[in-house]
């Protein structure tokens, strides 16, 4: 205390004062950023996808009691009242679809969902054979129909909703004999949808194991090529700006160059996106700039294209492309010689 003529004063020093609100608390919540960055993350990066696989999507079936063909009694996990085995062939044999059967495996056992069980018609289980997808010729051909179907039109055979206007190829219903529908294929492999899976597989298979028909093929028709066709084929109108005579060249490229993964629609590098911006939507806007109607009806009528383009007022990055962004197949997806 000190004292100033008739007035007494206090000094007070913050050196006695202790935690903020002197131990009361305040029932304030101070986030780090950064922490809850770390916490979201797999939440948010999940969300993002269109479409992801669930453990409750995949169908597994448990073995029966009674000896059948293929039956795995050796290799097998417990759950429950119920074994099932734990190998391609055992879970197959027992009713389970391939790609449900190799799901199933590529889980950590004791996360993986609880199997089904076949509920026989008759009492007598002796009698009771399960519905089985394990035909090893159809089953060949069924995954290389859906390896076919990514590679030249980007997506999972059940996401074709019309046979007429999009029909299953003629090399695999001619050359290689498959009758089934694109949904008929999916239906055989998996109980759900194969869209589920990453398609980013297929630049892991060795393309030089392919045969060379195969091969050729889909040398005809890679998928995310179609529209750059037109700048290869066609002669563009007279008296265009230097902008669109530079696109041109780059779009061009793209042809040019070696089919490749990080242009393939299935399997795309986001930088090529953000180089270029949406190619397909950029290339359409181009096509309806540099050439005439007559051009394009021809276009579509020698089916270089399927329709005539849909002006998109989004997409302008073309009036930016320029000789520098030329492309140059990075992953090539055809093996060189």
């Amino acid at each position: 205390m000190a004292s100033v003529g008739n007035l007494v004063t206090t000094n007070l020093s913050l050196s006695n004062f202790k935690a903020p609100g002197n131990g009361i608390d305040l029932g304030v919540v101070n986030f780090d950023p950064i922490v809850l960055a770390g916490i979201f993350s797999d939440y948010i990066i999940q969300g993002s996808k269109v479409h992801s696989l669930n453990r409750d999507q995949i169908k597994v079936y448990a073995n029966i009691i009674n000896p059948f063909v293929g039956k795995e009694d050796t290799i097998v996990q417990v759950m429950g009242e119920h074994t099932v085995a734990c190998t391609i062939p055992g879970l197959m044999a027992a009713g389970t679809k391939f790609m449900d059967a190799v799901a199933w495996l590529c889980i950590k056992p004791e996360n993986r969902p609880l199997p089904l069980v076949h509920k026989p018609a008759k009492d007598d289980k002796m009698d009771f054979v399960p519905k089985l997808f394990n035909v090893p010729s159809k089953l060949c051909s069924a995954m290389f129909f859906y390896y076919f179907y990514i590679i030249i039109r980007a997506r999972a055979p059940e996401e074709t909703t019309n046979t007429k206007t999009d029909p299953i190829p003629a090399f695999l219903s001619k050359v290689l004999g498959i009758s089934e529908t694109a949904n008929e294929v999916a239906e055989y492999l998996s109980s759900f949808p194969l869209k589920c899976i990453d398609p980013a597989w297929v630049k892991h298979i060795d393309m030089k194991a392919i045969s060379r028909e195969s091969v050729s093929r889909f040398g005809l028709g890679v998928a995310g090529y179609r529209l750059c066709s037109p700048f290869k084929l066609a002669k563009p109108k007279e008296g265009l700006t230097d902008d669109l005579k530079e696109a041109i060249i780059v779009a061009t490229s793209f042809t040019e160059a070696m089919p490749c993964w990080d242009f393939h629609p299935a399997t795309r590098n986001p930088e090529i996106i953000a180089k270029y911006g949406n190619i397909n939507k950029n290339l359409g806007n181009l096509i309806l700039e540099v050439f005439d109607d007559a051009t394009i009806d021809m276009l579509v009528k020698n089916k270089t294209i399927f329709s005539k383009p849909v002006h998109d007022p989004t997409a302008t990055q073309y009036r930016n492309w320029n000789k520098s962004m030329c492309y140059k197949a990075t992953r090539p997806i055809f093996p060189s010689a």
